[in-house]
């Protein structure tokens, strides 16, 4: 267990080498799988970098990226993954390659056309920037459940504040590994940097330096090339050209002469990576919202391939409201294809939940009623309507009945099969009754939505005897042989009301046994003095 006796700020950062590459292939990681894809050689250039051209070589340090003990790159479970070359490309050139791509020879930096010469099954992808940013912010989120205090760092990187924290995992090796453990089967690799400022976590975790929670920063960043500052490329040109390849040799340069030659905002940029003045970073809000996203390397034409990837989707999903105790009432799930209209489906819960198989039925449910989308190379799902879960624990002597565990087993099952009826028939198919603000018999009920079921109890002693089944129309009787017939039992209840409207009317109602043993609710209407069945009882 490290220490950290100065009481100073540890940062973790946390640099995901390969984020333009996994947006896209993380589709295909398997969480159950364990095995290790060689450590890409080419980094990818930061976002204050030039894109490297064929002919500029890279620096040594870049070359190589760090490798930390026990930090696993992306699972995938598909074996032609593992060897078909895949690169995503920008502006012409190859941006970022995957293993099989580097065994073949393909280079980051080369033309696209010399890179389809050298590999004839090479799969090229165009970097897509905004689903590396909505990935990040993503990932953001999955990080709150290790500390609130998370930050962005397009593009490419998180700031983690860990001070906090350490007690809680019992140590920074602990927490290393509970990132490690929970990023992986998400499909994303990232290495790890530590140290007691943001911009010097930024450059450990860039540059492979060791975890640092009790040197100052200058000591353990002294070798590392100035290739690795978060400066304007021209900068570090003309320090190059001064000699300066190091960060020793760039500190030993006084600070009056960097301000002559470079303005203020260098040395400013240095004294935050020092830890000499204040740099305060802005974090993610802690919303409540959850969007995560599948690509696909190629289209999906059977929406019955998707179950696999909307498991994983509705595994993070679950995975979000649980590090946050909460549950949803309702999912969307978003189909995307580059040549077709977007296609959203919502699934809505008969009351909020937390139930990775219930949701995964209700989806392929969802799935099977689509009909109209020839092609998938998205899937997307978000929610954004969340409560607080409840427990399920149930007192040792419930004074309730609808308290014990049988009782609330009940209700949960009678909320799958109304989850599945309304999956299976529609929202409009499947409704509740309650009551309505009207004394009229056809209209003192009202259907309403499932979720918006109101939780009331109705004293039973107020409520009048009411047959379960009612006329559409009342039926006219004929005065003599009818009520010849019928033998009064209950009755007559006096029924006035809607005088405001040309519906209103005024009734006496009464139960009456027929001679065959029915049961009828007949009321006498007085403005035309007549005799009217209205409904039976069971």
């Amino acid at each position: 267990m490290i220490s950290n006796p100065s009481k100073q700020k540890i940062w973790l950062c946390l640099y995901f080498t390969r984020l333009p590459l996994e947006v896209f292939s993380r589709s295909m990681a398997n969480p159950s799988a364990s095995k290790q894809l060689p450590i890409n050689k080419n980094r990818p250039p930061r976002k204050n970098e030039e894109q490297p051209a064929a002919n500029r070589a890279l620096p040594e340090a870049d070359k190589t990226l760090p490798e930390h003990k026990g930090q696993a790159a992306p699972l995938v479970a598909d074996p032609i993954a593992l060897t078909t070359p895949i690169c995503i490309t920008s502006a012409g050139r190859i941006y970022m390659c995957n293993a099989a791509a580097c065994a073949a020879g393909i280079e980051t930096g080369s033309i696209v056309s010399s890179a389809y010469a050298i590999s004839n099954n090479l799969k090229c992808i165009d970097r897509n920037e905004e689903k590396e940013t909505r990935a990040l912010r993503q990932l953001a989120h999955w990080a709150y459940q290790f500390t609130p205090n998370v930050a962005v760092r397009e593009p490419h990187c998180l700031l983690l504040d860990i001070t906090g924290c350490l007690t809680l995992f019992t140590g920074l090796a602990n927490l290393k590994k509970q990132i490690i453990k929970t990023l992986s089967p998400l499909g994303y690799s990232a290495v790890i940097g530590i140290n007691l400022t943001p911009l010097a976590a930024l450059m450990s975790a860039e540059a492979g330096i060791k975890d640092n929670v009790e040197k100052p920063p200058v000591e353990v960043l002294s070798q590392v090339s100035i290739d690795y500052l978060r400066i304007a490329p021209k900068v570090i040109g003309r320090l190059q050209r001064m000699g300066i390849q190091t960060l020793e040799a760039l500190f030993k340069l006084p600070s009056a002469g960097l301000n002559r030659r470079f303005g203020s905002d260098l040395n400013s940029y240095l004294s935050k990576l020092k830890g000499l003045i204040p740099d305060p970073q802005t974090f993610v809000p802690q919303k409540d919202s959850f969007h995560s996203e599948l690509n696909f390397m190629a289209d999906i034409s059977n929406l019955q391939s998707l179950l696999f990837p909307m498991k994983r989707l509705i595994g993070e999903f679950c995975g979000f409201m649980q590090n946050r105790q909460l549950h949803a009432h309702n999912f969307s799930i978003e189909l995307t294809h580059r040549s077709h209209p977007a296609k959203e489906i919502t699934v809505k819960l008969a009351k909020p939940d937390n139930d990775q198989n219930m949701f995964l039925a209700l989806a392929q449910l969802q799935l099977d009623r689509i009909l109209d989308m020839p092609e998938v190379d998205s899937l997307a799902l978000r929610s954004t309507q969340f409560c607080p879960a409840k427990t399920s624990t149930a007192p040792l002597f419930p004074e309730d009945p609808g308290c014990t565990f049988e009782a609330r087993e009940q209700d949960k099952n009678s909320a799958y099969l109304l989850n599945i009826l309304t999956a299976r028939l529609g929202t409009d198919a499947c409704f509740c009754l309650a009551l309505g603000n009207d004394h009229r018999p056809e209209k003192n009920w009202q259907a309403i939505r499932v979720k918006g079921t109101p939780n009331q109890t109705i004293n039973q002693n107020l409520i009048a005897v009411r047959p379960l089944f009612l006329l559409n129309q009342p039926k006219k009787l004929h005065r003599h042989t009818a009520l010849s017939s019928l033998k009064l039992i209950q009755g007559p209840e006096r029924i006035c009301f809607g005088w405001w409207d040309e519906n209103g009317f005024s009734r006496d109602y009464y139960i009456c046994q027929h001679s065959n043993g029915a049961i009828y609710w007949v009321f006498y209407q007085d403005y035309d003095s007549e005799w009217y069945l209205h409904g039976l009882f069971s």
